[in-house]
């Protein structure tokens, strides 16, 4: 059995909301009065995960949509660190061990999610498939989109315990606005690819805890 690889939340979190200053910037006289009074819209978790239980986010891409396994791990770690700095979770496995044991699937039979939980030493599996990631979805302009189908593997039940039944997984999608000129290439293309896979990490974080819809990764 694998020895657990534990994250633990740093002293110092570093901010990850989006500026309220931008928002306030395209408000016409009403939109700041009414937010002053009633506060900024909430999005409520998908599920609610069992803060003391350890789990491990398991980004899976047998399709290789993603270019490089770094970025899977990005997405993975990314999404490990918010829960951890917004204390969805008290404790996590690092990614990394899991997507090593996923890697000798390869070498024999694929792994069944309660073999992998095992192996790390994980409660449960946040499981994250990717059907998309690519910085240009007409493979000309520059517009980011990704999709994760995703689930929540019990490893002590030896079921899936979100969403309801067995086969069902939740569809993840994340859009950004099209932005000017085409999509990036080169040193430019893989810095671009760094930025989805950090903004896919927190958004699939945020699918387990109430958040402002200012910080919504998804917006």
């Amino acid at each position: 059995m694998t020895r657990r690889q534990k994250i633990h939340p740093p002293l110092i979190l570093a901010a990850a909301a989006l500026s309220l200053a931008a928002l306030a910037a395209g408000c016409n006289i009403v939109g700041p009065a009414f937010y002053a009074v009633h506060g900024p819209e909430k999005v409520n978790a998908q599920f609610q995960l069992d803060h003391t239980r350890t789990g491990v986010v398991f980004v899976d891409d047998p399709a290789s949509r993603v270019s490089h396994r770094r970025l899977r791990t990005q997405i993975g770690a990314e999404a490990t660190q918010v829960l951890l700095n917004k204390k969805v979770v008290l404790d996590m496995i690092d990614t990394r061990s899991i997507m090593t044991v996923s890697a000798k699937d390869r070498h024999g039979d694929v792994m069944s999610m309660q073999e992998l939980g095992e192996a790390v030493g994980a409660d449960f599996i946040i499981h994250a498939l990717v059907s998309e990631f690519t910085l240009s979805a007409d493979g000309v302009s520059n517009m980011p989109t990704s999709t994760l189908q995703v689930r929540v593997y019990d490893v002590l039940a030896q079921q899936t315990v979100w969403p309801a039944g067995e086969d069902e997984m939740y569809p993840l999608r994340l859009q950004a606005r099209q932005s000017p000129g085409f999509a990036p290439l080169g040193d430019e293309k893989l810095a671009a690819e760094q930025k989805l896979a950090d903004q896919l990490g927190l958004a699939l974080a945020q699918l387990f805890y109430r958040h402002e819809i200012t910080e919504d990764a998804r917006r």
